[in-house]
């Protein structure tokens, strides 16, 4: 069975890429990476917070090379798209691969979701998050390359 990704569909999104594509490529990476990192971060916490846990659940013994449920679930970056400025991040279950079993049962067992119902009641948290991550993001870089000068305005704007 396929991995189940979420996307998210943001208003506002094509005059932030607008604005984005005003920016030198390394900037716009940083950028990015940091608003992409911060929802996944997010949904780590909500992963983490309702995936299954106790005796009956984590691994002893030999199989508890796996690690545990909890302590597997991490975020990391996926690998850039053919030269396209584009940022991606994973909230996965590391070696824990039994977790996926857990999420979706098998034929012996029912499923015990905890990714999918914590991605749903995270999404709200999530989109606000890279919203202003994006929109702090790109107001800090474009002050660093203004510079003195855009430092100057932003006071002078103030004073109004």
């Amino acid at each position: 069975m396929p991995a189940k990704s979420g996307t998210m569909k943001v208003q506002g999104a094509k005059e932030a890429a607008r604005v984005l594509k005003k920016l030198p490529t390394e900037v716009r990476r940083k950028v990015l990476r940091a608003a992409a990192r911060k929802p996944a971060t997010i949904l780590k916490k909500a992963v983490i917070a309702r995936a299954p846990s106790g005796p009956e659940i984590e691994r002893t013994g030999p199989r508890a090379s796996y690690g545990k449920l909890k302590e597997e679930i991490r975020v990391f970056r996926a690998s850039r798209m053919s030269g396209r400025t584009r940022e991606s991040v994973i909230v996965d279950i590391g070696r824990a691969f039994w977790g996926k079993f857990l999420e979706r049962g098998t034929s012996k067992m029912t499923p015990k979701p905890f990714m999918v119902p914590a991605f749903e009641a995270s999404v709200t948290e999530m989109v606000r998050a890279m919203r202003d991550t994006l929109g702090k993001g790109i107001e800090r870089e474009a002050k660093k390359l203004a510079g003195p000068l855009g430092s100057t305005l932003k006071k002078r704007r103030r004073r109004r």
